[in-house]
């Protein structure tokens, strides 16, 4: 299995990923901001915006690899205290991400997306529908109860 995954800093879904892929899997990872070094040999990372082709390109290429089978992205706006448009900010990063999981993931593939759930969540939810067959919510139980963090994984890329 492969796995990207964008907005890696500081690297602790790495790690779990590295994990659940097992030695015969790689995970890639992006981010801005500097990724301390794993000391995992199925991880493989670089520094760069997520959101230039150019960045995402060189990662996987490098290995002969064109499209992934898992994209996670823990990415988040920085945050201005003002919720709204900690939100909006969030919908439009994820809506960013999903532009990227079109060219990088397999069809049939998975992506999970952390987003700050706001009244402009439809405009994530339609095209997510648009694109997978099957849309699953979550709150982690480590998220405060008045959080509006979630997790959308979004399932079988048509």
């Amino acid at each position: 299995m492969t796995v990207l995954d964008l907005a890696s800093a500081p690297g602790s879904f790495l790690q779990v990923l590295a994990r659940r892929v097992g030695p015969d899997g790689k995970v890639f990872g992006a981010d801005i901001q500097e990724i301390k070094p794993l000391g995992k040999k199925n991880v493989f990372v670089t520094v760069g915006d997520v959101f230039q082709r150019e960045t995402i390109d060189a990662l996987l290429l490098k290995h002969e690899i064109k499209q992934v089978d898992l994209i996670t992205s823990d990415i988040a706006p920085n945050t201005t205290g003002m919720t709204g448009v900690d939100q909006y900010r969030s919908i439009e990063l994820n809506i960013a991400i999903l532009d990227i999981a079109d060219t990088y993931l397999k069809p049939h593939a998975n992506l999970l997306l952390k987003v700050f759930v706001g009244e402009d969540v439809n405009d994530l939810i339609g095209p997510i529908k648009a694109k997978y067959k099957t849309l699953r919510r979550c709150k982690p139980e480590a998220c405060r109860d008045r959080s509006f963090e979630e997790y959308f994984l979004c399932l079988d890329k048509k």
